[in-house]
């Protein structure tokens, strides 16, 4: 409806709104856009925009919020920013839907945001801006630290001609050391092969001593006199494959458990014709190594152990398996941490088990006695169960 003042009325659901055609505005009317910065974020943490900012020199990521009215057309706002200290002139005019502007990897200096719009007449908003940001440089571009490092060159200098003036006394003091170390070294090498000679003349001797018995051993028909010869051949051969360790290896203080135990066990199973037999031999030993005579104390128990195992523990060719396990055990071990610090040795078999007589009472038979003799003088405990055949473990403290 058209009033004679030449108003249009319109109806709407809440009453009636009037339009009057002389009161649309024109382009000069239109008022300017508006801009602010709402917020900075540094390295995506925000910081207030209230007063000078001063930031570490990794502190160089900078995002900064904004806001703009245009008063015409909204989706023809558009944006222009400079950065002063990076930027050398105005950007290019932009939509920024985000309205947002990112800063990366910016380096030490002072900066200041400024940030315009224009809306879709042309009509620029004035120019808002941040307070100053501050980049320190690193501190290797301090005054203080670039004093330090003159301080430090000086230093040096002087420490050079110092050690120029000693130079000449150093290499004749090195001159000496290295020969007397080169004689000292000569002399080592020297009684290692001495080491070594008497080590492969003990291992001989005993090889002759175990030759001469199973050469005798070959005469004799009685049963129990040949378990005792081979008991004793056996025995000799465990101390000897010791000093054959010692003599073959760079070493000669320490024995590869791994390899002598294997060597020990082999023999065992040719001495006792099982080694084609269905008699399988275990052998673990975490890589340890030991000392000369506690290795030939293990040996020593480890063949008592074994032979019996091999004489008792499969009758009428029955088929098994023996094991050989020695692993450290204690605080520092990856096993059982609780227990006291040791090493352990476990032989066991899967064979018809051991008598309870000899399990709970004392053993009667030399290898037995030899057993406890043996662990006695490394201070071992012995443990002996019937667990799907015999297993002996000792502990002994380190």
């Amino acid at each position: 409806m058209i009033d004679r003042l030449g108003r249009v009325w319109i109806g709407t659901n809440t009453g009636a709104s009037s339009y009057r055609e002389n009161f649309d505005l024109g382009p000069d009317d239109v008022p300017p856009p508006t801009v602010s910065i709402t917020g900075l974020d540094v390295n995506e943490t925000p910081v207030d925009l209230s007063e000078e900012i001063i930031l570490g020199y990794r502190e160089n990521n900078l995002m900064f919020h904004f806001q703009g009215t245009s008063f015409i057309d909204e989706s023809a706002l558009r944006f222009e920013s400079y950065l002063a200290g990076f930027d050398k002139t105005w950007g290019s005019e932009y939509a920024a839907a985000d309205r947002r502007i990112r800063y990366t990897n910016l380096p030490a200096g002072s900066y200041v945001f400024h940030l315009r719009a224009k809306n879709a007449l042309g009509t620029r908003s004035a120019t808002v801006s941040s307070p100053v940001i501050r980049i320190r440089n690193p501190f290797w571009l301090q005054w203080w630290f670039l004093l330090a490092s003159f301080l430090l060159a000086g230093g040096l200098i002087l420490s050079v001609g110092l050690a120029v003036t000693h130079h000449r006394q150093a290499e004749r003091l090195e001159a000496l050391v290295l020969d007397r170390t080169a004689q000292i070294q000569a002399s080592l090498r020297e009684k290692e092969i001495l080491l070594k000679e008497v080590h492969h003349r003990v291992k001989n001797n005993l090889q002759i001593i175990s030759s001469l018995l199973f050469l005798q051993s070959r005469r004799i028909t009685d049963p129990g006199l040949m378990s005792v010869f081979k008991g004793t051949i056996s025995r000799v051969r465990a101390m000897a494959l010791v000093h054959e360790s010692l003599y073959r290896s760079d070493q000669l203080t320490l024995i590869d458990m791994e390899e002598y135990l294997r060597k020990l066990v082999y023999h065992l199973l040719e001495i006792y014709d099982v080694r084609k037999a269905p008699v399988a031999a275990d052998i673990r030993t975490q890589g340890i190594s030991l000392p000369l005579e506690t290795a030939i104390t293990f040996g020593l128990i480890v063949n008592e152990l074994v032979s019996n195992a091999l004489k008792h523990a499969f009758p009428s060719e029955r088929k098994g398996v023996v094991k050989i396990i020695l692993s450290r055990v204690g605080p520092d071990a990856a096993e059982e941490p609780a227990r006291e610090k040791g090493i352990e040795l476990t032989v066991a078999d899967n064979g018809v088990g051991i008598p309870e007589a000899v399990k709970n009472g004392t053993p009667d038979s030399l290898g037995l006695r030899l057993v406890q003799n043996l662990a006695s003088q490394l201070d071992g405990k012995i443990e002996v169960r019937n667990e799907e055949g015999t297993v002996v473990r000792i502990f002994f403290p380190e």
